[in-house]
């Protein structure tokens, strides 16, 4: 099979997914649409479609289809980081914004030390591993569940400035996960220049490349599009920030979130930007299952065991 006939494969499952299948799910059903919001329903697909089970998608197509994910990643951060109007969260009082800091930090170092010692304890890693692994499932875990507060407030009909407290920290707090893996990203980059010579270097690329990228976009989405030229636009700006991330070796979902925040300080062309990336969300967010569920490796050990300590470190310290 070629990889784009893969391509295709996976393309064609997503689209089914958010046109067919998503919209018929009873939300009034908590087991189905659980299963549904979960995404597990499309990872056990994508394992199914792996090399794990019928090999539709085979290593070498799952590897050429690489840039994909990050094609795929960078959509979200873009879409995430568009989010992030400085005078939207201004509205809200300062400690709003210092809790959702603290207890989303806090809870990453939490995540962070208990993942290192148990994975110390378990043995199979090197040290350098045991603490990438960590930052990773500590940045992962830090997060709060929007969609889990969200019914939870509207089964009990919620209201009030503790309510209001949790929609802003389901948010906003996603931020500190993404920043957090992506410095990650630059501190085990291996990518070799000249003009960088330290990793930290490398955090002042993913905010120079973030904010040229979103300037250059807004001026070019200030001239006269129509709708199919939008969609290009937006297109050729996740493709070619999220192409800029992936050969650098740096996180395509964090550089396209700084990009996003950069247009998001402009009301108009934020707006006109939202909307064609909420119109892929739910593909981007399907395609991206589908892939995890083609590279998972099932196996007993160590996966499940590492599973385990990041549900257990997770719930310890959410």
């Amino acid at each position: 099979m070629t990889p784009i006939l893969g391509f295709l494969i996976v393309l064609g499952a997503a689209v089914i997914g958010s046109l067919v299948i998503f919209p018929r799910v009873n939300p009034q059903n908590p087991i189905i649409s659980g299963l549904a919001v979960s995404g597990i329903p499309y990872i056990l697909t994508g394992l199914l479609l792996g090399p794990q089970v019928f090999n539709f998608l085979s290593v070498d197509i799952l590897q050429s289809l690489e840039p994909l994910l990050s094609l795929t990643l960078g959509w979200a951060g873009l879409l995430f980081g568009i989010h992030l109007r400085w005078r939207n969260i201004k509205r809200y009082p300062p400690n709003y914004t210092l809790f959702t800091a603290v207890q989303s930090l806090l809870s990453f170092v939490i995540i962070l030390g208990i993942c290192w010692y148990a994975l110390d304890r378990l043995g199979g890693f090197s040290s350098l591993q045991i603490l990438e692994l960590s930052l990773i499932l500590g940045a992962i875990g830090c997060n709060t569940t929007p969609i889990t507060i969200a019914r939870t407030i509207l089964v009990h009909k919620a209201s009030g400035r503790l309510t209001h407290l949790m929609q802003f920290v389901s948010g906003l707090d996603g931020v500190w996960g993404i920043v957090i893996s992506g410095i990650t990203f630059a501190l085990f980059n291996s990518a070799s220049s000249n003009w960088v010579t330290s990793n930290w270097q490398w955090i002042l690329v993913y905010l120079v490349f973030g904010i040229l990228f979103g300037l250059a976009y807004v001026y070019l989405i200030r001239q006269r599009f129509d709708n199919e030229e939008m969609v290009l636009l937006v297109l050729g700006l996740v493709i070619f920030t999220s192409g800029v991330g992936f050969y650098l070796h740096l996180s395509p979902i964090f550089l396209n979130m700084i990009v996003g925040v950069v247009i998001a300080q402009f009301r108009r062309e934020a707006e006109k930007t939202v909307r064609i990336l909420s119109y892929a969300e739910t593909p981007i967010y399907l395609i991206l299952l589908l892939y995890a569920g083609a590279v998972w490796k099932i196996s007993l050990y160590p996966e499940i065991f590492v599973f385990l300590i990041f549900v257990g470190a997770r719930f310890i310290g959410k």
